[in-house]
């Protein structure tokens, strides 16, 4: 679940889309993917919720992706995320959003690791465990983000402890949670 600016709470669902309530009107408004027109979201599978700064109310969508509502509009944009040219598959779920201070949309997908969204290109860059073993990331599946107040992403994984990005060599520092 988030808040935005106006105090509407978004909810996502597993299969109804996702819910905004609007608690002074005591109302909800639901948006869902019917594959009656172009301006809806591309599944009703949704995991995480994220609102950025502009308001933006972006969702992750299992076996699909990302997409962001324009609140001020209305448009929906579609981030089709994909491995090798082909669409993530359905067991695939964007677990976590978070934004950061360079303008990208981090989005925590489950066997894939994580993708970088630049908001003003669209653009996606990929971080995947096994792409550099020494500097990569520790685990392809992440359920967690933190932004620190210096701007760091930090990564949770099921399994495979804590990630640092260090943002200047685009590369991870592992810390292993001991127990």
């Amino acid at each position: 679940m988030a808040v935005d600016k106006e105090g509407i709470i978004w909810i996502a669902t597993q299969g109804g889309g996702v819910d905004a309530f609007d608690p002074v009107t005591e109302k909800f408004f639901n948006y869902r993917h019917t594959g009656k027109t172009q301006n809806e979201i591309m599944g009703n599978f949704i995991w995480s919720v994220f609102i950025d700064d502009n308001d933006d109310v972006w969702l992750g969508i299992s076996g699909k992706g990302v997409d962001k509502i324009e609140q001020a509009t209305g448009k929906i944009t579609h981030y089709y995320l994909q491995e090798n040219g082909k669409e993530i598959n359905q067991e695939s779920d964007v677990r976590c959003l978070i934004d950061d201070k360079k303008g990208n949309i981090w989005a925590g997908v489950s066997n894939y690791g994580l993708a970088r969204i630049n908001k003003s290109n669209g653009k996606i860059k990929y971080f995947a465990a096994g792409a550099d073993p020494i500097n990569g990331l520790s685990n392809n599946m992440p359920f967690d983000f933190l932004l620190t107040s210096e701007g760091t992403l930090w990564t949770a994984t099921f399994g495979g402890g804590v990630n640092v990005f260090e943002e200047n060599s685009e590369t991870f520092t592992y810390i292993c949670l001991l127990y």
